[in-house]
């Protein structure tokens, strides 16, 4: 009897430890995920303000050569 009783609570430390481990496995799944989203959200960020920045810049300068056609001095 008490050999049983052993044998079941190893058992049941085994498969606590397994359901630990996989947990573990999903939170540190979870945390890269979320890792890798927030750069991805920063470089999509910067991305835009690039763009942004460019438009301008090319608006800018199109700007210039039409006063600059024109005889207008910028």
């Amino acid at each position: 009897m008490q050999r049983r009783e052993t044998s079941e609570k190893g058992v049941a430390l085994l498969t606590v430890l397994i359901i630990l481990t996989i947990m573990v496995i999903f939170a540190v799944t979870f945390m890269q995920m979320v890792r890798i989203e927030k750069e991805t959200t920063v470089n999509y960020k910067y991305g835009i303000m690039v763009q942004d920045t460019a438009k301008a810049g090319v608006e800018s300068l199109r700007e210039e050569f039409v006063n600059l056609l024109n005889g207008h001095d910028g």
